[in-house]
């Protein structure tokens, strides 16, 4: 099995691209909303305000770092608009322990980013095909499996690490007469998981690192009933926005650069760039700064920063097993040396 990169550019409709006539708003679930469609450009809303409304939603449920609600809020607008760019980031929810509220935030991010659906479990199968056919935003709870050594995490890895990058197909046979078909893997995916993924996955993640909330951190207790109401009118003011400044997003997407990190960070940086340019450009250094500092937090694999990793490592390892000991053998041979994706074995 192989992921490789279709050399044609693909149109707006391969790319997940709204369809022209579509501007329905499914009550039922607001997080299905369909791609931004028809001409907003009348429509009148306070951008900051939108910003404003998802921050506040985000506050109001979770406890998280004061600096996370803005890049969940931008990467939240920037799925409704994902096609326009060449790479989009996932989110890397993660913690390290369980209730951290991380399929809390799940379910906030699906009730309001751009035609959502969750899953748990899903086979690689499933992956390519409802990547293909819905061009949804995929919210994958339960991630931690993928660091596995089994043949389904193996190739869910493949594909994921294939994923982020617009026209990046995974070629499969089928029928009965085997014949040869591309898949479409390229969409807005959101992971949540105890421990770290694995060191290729997270490249592509902008982390968002969840903990339990102290004794004096209030949040709203989730009633799914009155999120469905706020949600409803937040999805189409988003749809609204997106279609109304679309094409100024994707010129200034097209027309800049981040030279404060590196190529990778930059390319998954950008497409929320591009949203806050428009969006509430007085806090594109805000961005910036938060930018630079996630980005910073995840250089684990250069040599000064072995013993941060090894720290980690070990954190999760006694993590993962839910004991306070764990003999130095085990503890080397069973965790450090049996990690694939980390760098003990060199």
């Amino acid at each position: 099995m192989s992921a490789e990169n279709d050399q044609k550019q693909p149109d707006l409709k391969e790319r997940g691209a709204p369809a022209a006539a579509d501007t329905t708003q499914q009550t039922a679930d607001p997080g299905a909303a369909k791609p931004p469609a028809g001409n907003a450009a009348a429509v009148s809303i306070d951008d900051g305000q939108i910003l404003a409304d998802l921050e506040r939603l985000f506050i109001r449920y979770i406890a998280v770092e004061p600096r996370l609600p803005l890049v969940l809020a931008l990467w939240t607008v920037a799925t409704y608009c994902f096609y326009l760019f060449d790479a989009f980031p996932y989110l890397a929810i993660s913690s390290p322990t369980k209730r951290c509220g991380k399929t809390r935030l799940l379910d906030l991010l699906r009730m309001v980013c751009q035609r959502t659906k969750a899953t748990v479990g899903i086979s690689t199968a499933a992956l390519f095909r409802t990547v293909d056919e819905e061009h949804p935003t995929l919210m994958i709870d339960e991630a931690e499996s993928l660091s596995s050594k089994t043949e389904k995490a193996e190739s869910l890895r493949e594909i994921l690490n294939a994923g982020y990058r617009n026209g990046y197909k995974v070629t499969r046979c089928q029928g009965p007469n085997q014949e040869r078909r591309q898949f479409d893997v390229y969409c807005p995916k959101a992971l949540a998981l105890i421990g770290e993924l694995p060191d290729t996955l997270a490249d592509r993640c902008i982390p968002i690192r969840m903990r339990r909330r102290g004794v004096n951190e209030k949040v709203d207790r989730l009633r799914f009933a009155n999120l469905v109401r706020e949600a409803i009118p937040l999805c189409e003011r988003l749809k609204n926005w997106v279609s109304a400044h679309v094409g100024e997003i994707g010129r200034w997407y097209n027309e800049n650069d981040l030279l404060f990190v590196e190529d990778r960070e930059a390319e998954l940086w950008l497409p929320l760039f591009a949203v806050c340019s428009r969006l509430s450009p007085q806090r594109m250094a805000e961005l910036e700064v938060i930018a630079g500092e996630l980005s910073d937090g995840k250089t684990i694999g250069e040599p000064d920063a072995l013993p941060i990793r090894l720290l980690a490592d070990l954190r999760d390892a006694f993590t993962r097993r839910g004991v306070d000991r764990i003999a130095t053998g085990a503890l080397v041979t069973d965790d450090l040396f049996s990690s694939e994706e980390g760098p003990w074995r060199d």
